[in-house]
């Protein structure tokens, strides 16, 4: 997806871009991340010098998009029970729909902005030609920096849902982020938004699960990806969801939780690499990487355009309130059960610095 906004805005600028890029094959299951913020909407349509209901109709349309976001709290031996809430009253927050479609979309909107896309995967940077910029989005080119193995993990299962008959704290046009505290202290952090997607036409719903494991316990780690996929049937059932086919439409990700660092010239290539670059800085359980990727990339652009930053601390510039406030949602997702319980006590609006990134 940042590849995209990238294109778009150094064409804006006045660049010719050609864009290398072989679409990933149709495919019902959900990899990927599946829901764009209204703020993430917001730099893409003013990227691609549209408005964000032309970019909705263009990704999901209007069946894939909620205007309200509560948080809500379950521990064992009791019910759901709000602790904040996001909303708007006439826009939609959000919407969801399968990644694939996302950037199907972006790709077809770039190209009729007369952006050239040559249909084939680069694996080395001598197949690209001597131009003055080469940026790779993807990180097969090699030339990120050295990192060391990820000590966390966010493990993440995902899958369409269908309504039988909504329940409690789940309605029409309703978004909800269940945290929950099972009887082992585990944290299960969800998701739950209204969904489109015409590859799964029966769902109409989307649901995510995702928890934080070492990267080290590969036994733990196995055991808990099934009981995420349990987790997710049984909240499904307990909000009057069904996950549609499974077989066919369930995935499972482990992503790596790493910092955030500097986009970097390669010095063998002349390869702008810039996958790491667009961190959000905080574990991917509690923030939306994609806002980020949108916002780096059009901070990329503009660096890029104008030669008054160096693209790297231009990019660490433009994240680093976002990369702020994710680090305090990730504070406020991690409270101890004793903490949240209390905050469940007198649930509220989010303050608006909390909601600048919805």
């Amino acid at each position: 997806m940042a590849g995209w906004c990238l294109a778009v805005e150094l064409q804006r600028r006045g660049f010719e871009v050609v864009v290398y890029d072989v679409p990933a094959p149709e495919n019902r299951r959900l990899i990927g991340g599946c829901t764009l913020r209204r703020a993430a909407l917001e730099v893409i349509a003013a990227a691609y010098e549209t408005d964000v209901h032309r970019l909705i109709e263009a990704i999901s349309g209007a069946r894939g998009s909620f205007r309200r976001l509560d948080s809500v709290l379950a521990w064992p031996e009791a019910g759901y029970r709000r602790i904040l809430t996001i909303r708007r009253r006439r826009d939609p927050i959000g919407l969801s729909t399968r990644h694939a479609r996302i950037v199907a979309a972006l790709r077809r909107l770039a190209r009729r902005r007369g952006i050239e896309v040559v249909q084939r995967r680069v694996t080395d940077a001598a197949e690209l030609p001597p131009v003055r910029w080469r940026i790779d989005t993807t990180g097969r080119l090699g030339g990120a920096p050295h990192t060391p193995a990820p000590r966390d993990l966010v493990l993440a299962v995902q899958a369409p849902c269908v309504a039988v008959r909504l329940r409690s704290p789940l309605r029409a046009g309703l978004a909800i982020a269940p945290l929950e505290y099972d009887d082992e202290g585990i944290r299960w952090l969800s998701f739950f938004t209204p969904f489109h997607d015409p590859a799964s036409p029966a769902a109409s719903w989307y649901g995510i699960v995702t928890t934080r494991v070492r990267a080290s316990e590969h036994e733990r780690t196995a055991v808990l990806g099934a009981r995420a996929q349990a987790v997710l049937h049984r909240q499904a059932r307990a909000f009057g969801l069904r996950v549609h086919d499974p077989e066919a439409t369930l995935a499972q990700a482990r992503i790596p939780i790493e910092r955030a660092f500097p986009t970097l010239r390669c010095p063998q290539t002349g390869v702008l690499s810039v996958p790491r670059a667009f961190s959000p800085g905080a574990p991917a359980i509690y923030v939306d990487g994609m806002l980020a990727q949108a916002r780096g990339a059009v901070a990329l652009g503009r660096a890029i355009a104008t030669a008054q930053l160096e693209p790297g601390r231009a990019v660490h510039r433009a994240l680093r309130g976002l990369r702020r406030r994710n680090r305090a949602a990730q504070a406020l997702f991690s409270l101890p059960l004793p903490a949240a319980r209390a905050a469940a006590l007198a649930p509220v609006l989010v303050r608006p610095w909390l909601a600048t990134d919805w």
